[in-house]
């Protein structure tokens, strides 16, 4: 075998196994930050991404395992009940819980960009509010692993009450957008008419 039909080969099958699916069929909490335009346009044509982004995927899902691994053979893990919202059109997979508090699993490129506590990106923020709303938590351990030397680091958020009612608000207002198949306002400003 050519080493270039090896990668290849190897490159085809982690794009193929990266567990990224193009067209969801629900609006995912995980992104329920974003534009409420974004979403709908994402959940109404798909999600697609370049076969390098899928690679980046598949290595995030698999430093998730093993983390999750890790945090079991410590004892310390729990699986949660995954969010089903509206007969399945939103929903929120979170990736667990450490004694009672929910935790989120997150990977970044390199080190330099692991947030510094108590900051989150605003991305991940909304997705565990949301998760904390819908789940009843009051506490999320979120942690972060850099995929360049493995550095962690885990910052703790509280449940914001506001927050999750204006997360619950957002959902309402986009699943009356998809029923109806009417586009929602850009808040973002970055969007394209």
């Amino acid at each position: 075998m050519l080493s270039t039909d090896l990668q290849d080969q190897l490159i085809a099958y982690i794009v193929r196994e990266s567990r990224h699916i193009e067209n969801r069929g629900y609006i995912g909490l995980s992104a329920i930050g974003d534009c409420p335009r974004v979403i709908y346009d994402r959940h109404m044509t798909g999600d697609h991404v370049s076969p390098e982004a899928r690679i980046k995927h598949a290595w995030a899902y698999n430093i998730e395992g093993i983390m999750t691994e890790y945090l079991m053979q410590m004892g310390l893990y729990r699986r949660v009940s995954e969010i089903c919202l509206h007969g399945g059109l939103v929903q929120g997979h979170p990736d667990g819980e450490i004694n009672g508090e929910l935790l989120e699993i997150k990977t970044v490129e390199v080190s330099n960009f692991l947030p510094i506590p108590p900051r989150l990106p605003n991305r991940v923020f909304y997705q565990v509010q949301a998760y904390m709303h819908y789940l009843g938590y009051k506490r999320c351990h979120v942690v972060y692993i850099s995929r360049d030397i493995f550095h962690i680091r885990v910052i703790g958020v509280s449940y914001a009450p506001a927050i999750g009612q204006r997360v619950e608000a957002k959902v309402a207002r986009l699943v009356q957008s998809v029923q109806s198949n009417t586009r929602p306002s850009c808040e973002c400003g970055r969007c394209k008419e």
